[in-house]
């Protein structure tokens, strides 16, 4: 998944984006930086971009 959720150190939940390395948004609860982290991936690219995107990662 390219949006994940990382705690730092203070508790707050970040919004990275794991290809550019870049700390997109902050979010004080577990449940609201999941549900930004579920929309934001939701929109990656068509179904044929991820399925390629999916047999690169895992035949590698």
């Amino acid at each position: 998944m390219r949006f994940q959720l990382k705690l730092d150190d203070v508790g707050n939940y970040l919004i990275v984006d794991t290809w550019r390395g870049w700390t997109l948004a902050k979010a004080t609860t577990l449940q609201m930086g999941a549900r930004v982290c579920q929309n934001l991936n939701k929109k990656l690219g068509t179904k044929k971009y991820l399925k390629e995107f999916r047999q690169k990662y895992l035949t590698n």
